[in-house]
C-alpha cells in the first residue's frame, strides 16, 4: 500500500469521530457577543483544548485578551529543523443566531441534512477547526516531512 492509500484509510477511519466532535462543538452556544453568557464560550474553549491534546498536541496554552474569547494557542514542533512554519487560524465563538423562528431547526442542535450538518457556527468556523483536528489526528499530532 502506498502512503496515499494509507493516509486515505486513516482519514476514513477518523471521520465518524470527527463528525461527533463537530456535533459536540456546534451544540455549545459559544456566542461571544454583548448580552450573552460567557460560560458557553469558556466551555467551547475547554473542549477545543481537550480535543487538541487528545490529538497529540502537547503544547496548548490559553491567551486572555481584554475583549475577545480566550485564545487557544497550540504549537506542534516541525518535522525537521528549518521546516517552514505553518499558521492555522480559526475561531470557536459564533455570532448570535438571530430570530430562532427563522431557523429550520434549533441553531445549536446539530441537524443532519443532505450532504452534512446544519448548526450555528458550523461553516464559520467550527468545521474548519475540526479539519485542523483531523489532520493532527491523521498524523498522530506530528507533521511529517517529505
Amino acid at each position: 500500500m502506498d502512503r496515499g492509500d494509507d493516509l486515505s484509510t486513516r482519514v476514513d477511519a477518523l471521520m465518524g469521530g470527527l463528525v461527533a466532535d463537530l456535533e459536540r462543538l456546534t451544540a455549545i452556544p459559544s456566542v461571544a457577543f454583548p448580552g450573552f453568557p460567557p460560560e458557553p464560550v469558556r466551555e467551547a474553549h475547554d473542549l477545543l483544548v481537550d480535543l487538541l491534546r487528545g490529538a497529540g498536541v502537547e503544547q496548548v496554552e490559553r491567551l486572555d485578551l481584554p475583549d475577545p474569547a480566550p485564545v487557544v494557542v497550540a504549537e506542534v514542533p516541525p518535522p525537521a529543523p528549518g521546516a517552514p512554519i505553518v499558521l492555522l487560524h480559526g475561531h470557536y465563538d459564533v455570532q448570535p443566531p438571530g430570530d430562532e423562528a427563522l431557523w429550520l431547526s434549533p441553531p445549536f442542535e446539530p441537524t443532519p441534512v443532505e450532504g452534512g450538518l446544519r448548526a450555528r457556527g458550523i461553516a464559520d468556523d467550527k468545521a474548519n477547526i475540526i479539519v485542523h483536528l483531523g489532520v493532527l489526528r491523521a498524523f498522530e499530532g506530528r507533521p511529517r516531512s517529505g
